[in-house]
């Protein structure tokens, strides 16, 4: 009877045990599902988000890119000043101070056409709208350079680049996402302090990860380069002098041969020759082609285009390419064919 009754309890102790360790089992499964789950969904929605970021980094640069259709007197490439007082809308003019280049990332640009120009509106409803900075001299209302091709930023990322423009890493605007509130965040203000961290709430040396305080750190950032901007706008230019050439062409030019004794007007791209004149005098292709950039939109001037080294060179009567300094693009022009180019980026090396 001892030994049925110990058996009995061995058994009831095996099952009692074997019943803990499936509850374990369970609960441990359950356990990593969930926090699989949660890193799942995490993954997810950063995901998400980055996609939304990407999103509207391209609504920027097809702002900037029409910046000139827009704003008289002002080229392409200036990107719009950032919402600073969260109303949504991007303010009409700022500086070079931190306070007025480093906001939320505006919902919507009013423009003087007094027509709306959307960017992005991820999360403004529940006051996570994306935060945005942007290096003064490629804002709209810029105090620190005219901008063209040797127009350079001062942000740095990563601890590349500096203010004085020496080594920069080629970033003129930084979209950033803030994470869940941190290390003493509150997000009942419109501090930058209470959305973003490590550095990057003081709006010039910012930094994509912290290793070293991954948990004091999350947030997102995606940037947008001066090579994005610049290859844009030189783009931009070749067009609006392609139509310089093509007006050139139309109106015909007067060459002369044979030691002036000779004339004759000829539909002809800007090219090398003795014009009529007592005496004669020789004007280059070059300075030929210059003389067309006169009747250029203000912007050319405003933004010192005319300033630049630009080489033109002839190739036939209706087709020439030009080069811009500090840009690597070589653009090819023909009055029939339109514009090409031998590259995509101003900083793409010689194929």
């Amino acid at each position: 009877m001892h030994q049925l009754l110990s058996r009995a309890i061995n058994k009831q102790q095996g099952a009692a045990l074997l019943l803990i360790m499936m509850i374990v089992i369970i609960t441990g499964s359950s356990l990593v599902l969930a926090t699989a789950n949660y890193q799942n969904r995490r993954q997810a929605e950063q995901l998400n988000t980055l996609q939304d970021m990407y999103y509207a980094k391209e609504a920027l640069i097809a702002y900037a890119i029409q910046h000139d259709d827009n704003y008289p007197g002002q080229g392409p490439g200036r990107l719009p000043c950032p919402d600073t007082d969260n109303d949504g809308e991007a303010e009409t003019a700022c500086n070079d101070t931190v306070e007025q280049y480093l906001g939320r990332l505006p919902e919507f640009v009013t423009l003087p056409s007094g027509s709306r120009y959307n960017i992005s509106d991820t999360n403004a409803g529940i006051d996570q709208q994306f935060w945005y900075a942007v290096t003064p001299a490629f804002h709209m209302t810029g105090t620190l350079a005219k901008l063209n091709t040797t127009t350079n930023p001062f942000f740095t990322i990563d601890s590349v680049g500096d203010a004085d423009g020496d080594a920069y890493n080629d970033t003129v605007a930084v979209i950033f996402a803030p994470g869940e509130a941190i290390d003493g965040q509150t997000r009942v203000s419109n501090d930058a302090d209470d959305y973003l961290e490590n550095g990057n709430e003081e709006g010039i040396n910012f930094v994509r990860n912290n290793a070293a305080d991954a948990a004091n750190f999350n947030d997102q950032i995606v940037t947008i380069t001066r090579s994005e901007i610049i290859s844009a706008s030189a783009l931009k230019t070749a067009i609006e002098i392609k139509n310089l050439l093509d007006n050139y062409y139309y109106a015909g030019s007067t060459i002369s041969f044979f030691g002036c004794w000779f004339t004759y007007d000829l539909n002809i791209y800007p090219y090398t020759y003795t014009k009529a004149a007592d005496p004669c005098v020789e004007e280059t292709a070059q300075q030929r082609f210059e003389s067309t950039l006169t009747s250029a939109s203000s912007w050319f001037d405003d933004e010192d285009w005319d300033q630049l080294d630009i080489t033109y060179t002839f190739l036939s009567p209706s087709s020439a390419t030009i080069t811009f300094e500090d840009c690597n693009i070589r653009f090819t022009i023909s009055l029939n064919e339109g514009i090409s180019r031998d590259r995509k980026n101003c900083n793409d090396p010689d194929p």
